[in-house]
């Protein structure tokens, strides 16, 4: 972090605050929630707006799910349901 800027730091530790809750959650509430949960949060962080955010996080939690669960029969956590 000695090369990292002041005003990047808060944004960098969110990310990683982020990846770690994102880790804590996922064997839980299994992978589709905990990776829409963490797009849409850390993109609103970012600034975008909450339907942009949410939008994202429907998205890429879908797109990426399908991408290794169901074409690559990649085992993820699909949590209580």
């Amino acid at each position: 972090a000695a090369g990292l800027p002041a005003h990047a730091r808060p944004r960098v530790a969110t990310g990683v605050a982020a990846l770690i809750v994102f880790c804590l959650v996922l064997p839980w509430i299994g992978y589709p929630a905990a990776a829409f949960g963490f797009v849409a949060v850390v993109l609103r962080y970012l600034g975008a707006r909450w339907t942009t955010a949410l939008l994202a996080g429907v998205l890429s939690s879908a797109g990426s799910y399908g991408i290794f669960a169901v074409l690559l029969d990649v085992p993820l956590p699909r949590g209580p349901w």
